[in-house]
């Protein structure tokens, strides 16, 4: 899932800290790994900003830019 504010983003977001081309989630194995795509205003997990991907869990705080979410879902 590619997250941003560009047309071609599965997650579009209006906000303007949110980069065009923001960050990317992929589920592979068991799980979830989030991966920041060069954005200017960063990504963070827990409020640590990642320049790696990163494996996400339910009840992991992320934010793009501005935009803060707290991770949840069901199997």
């Amino acid at each position: 899932m590619r997250i941003g504010r560009g047309a071609g983003a599965t997650l579009r977001m209006a906000d303007e800290s949110v980069s065009r081309h923001h960050a990317e989630l992929r589920h592979v194995d068991e799980g979830w790994m989030l991966r920041d795509l060069g954005s200017m205003n960063g990504t963070t997990v827990n409020d640590l900003r990642i320049t790696t991907t990163v494996r996400v869990r339910p009840g992991d705080r992320v934010s793009f830019g501005a935009v803060a979410y707290v991770l949840t879902w069901t199997d």
